[in-house]
């Protein structure tokens, strides 16, 4: 479970069809493996989405592609050598959005990222990474 934060906009082209554009910040602090004292950890990740969508109602469907910055880290908790990693990754997922008001949006999303990196402290290797994410966005319009 990790804390997340997005700002964005929604571009309205018709009835039916949306174009969201999002910052976000996820401060994630999994950690991937541990192995005697020395940890490897996908920490936090930064990016920009667009999410091209369909609405009916109250509910809409958006395909999620986009990039983000990813920052993992290897620690060995014995001698306090840390090595820090930050790069980019293309991600793409789908989101499902509820709207019961003008101001509420309830949003559940899954998004996927092949981003590579190799744990030098425990052996173990990163090859992709998925969130699941459940929301609450409130408009400020």
């Amino acid at each position: 479970v990790g804390f997340s934060l997005t700002y964005g906009n929604t571009i309205k082209i018709s009835d039916l069809i949306k174009i969201g554009l999002e910052l976000h910040y996820h401060d994630n602090k999994f950690v991937l493996s541990r192995k005697d004292q020395s940890r490897f950890e996908l920490h936090q990740n930064v990016g920009l989405s667009i999410r091209p969508g369909i609405n009916i109602e109250k509910h809409s469907v958006s395909l999620i592609h986009g990039i983000t910055g990813v920052y993992v880290f290897d620690k060995n908790e014995n001698t306090g050598n840390q090595l820090d990693r930050y790069d980019e990754a293309w991600i793409w997922g789908t989101e499902y959005s509820f709207k019961p008001n003008n101001k509420i949006i309830l949003n559940v999303s899954y998004i996927f990222s092949n981003f590579q990196s190799i744990s030098l402290y425990t052996g173990n290797k990163l090859i992709s990474f998925s969130t699941l994410e459940l929301g609450m966005k409130y408009n400020i319009y």
